[in-house]
């Protein structure tokens, strides 16, 4: 499964609307469509802090699809900084 479609199980798992989660995020729907599709490839660190909080997962349930969609710049570890 690629990251785009686990991103979107996700969230419709949680039973957010694409501008629901957007608005959770801080960016636009649109955003939230391209990363769900397949067509954003690259997001920040931040965006995939924030990804998990609003969807209630650990950071480290994305770790097996980085290799594919990777965050600018990949992290090393997925924890948070303390």
């Amino acid at each position: 499964m690629a990251l785009a479609e686990e991103l979107k199980r996700l969230r419709a798992a949680k039973g957010l609307t694409q501008q629901q989660l957007a608005d959770a995020i801080g960016v636009n729907q649109s955003t939230v469509g391209q990363l769900e599709t397949g067509r954003m490839t690259r997001f920040s660190v931040d965006t995939l802090y924030k990804l998990c909080d609003a969807l209630g997962v650990a950071c480290d349930h994305f770790r097996p699809f980085l290799s594919e969609q990777s965050p600018d710049p990949e992290p090393e570890s997925l924890a948070r900084p303390a």
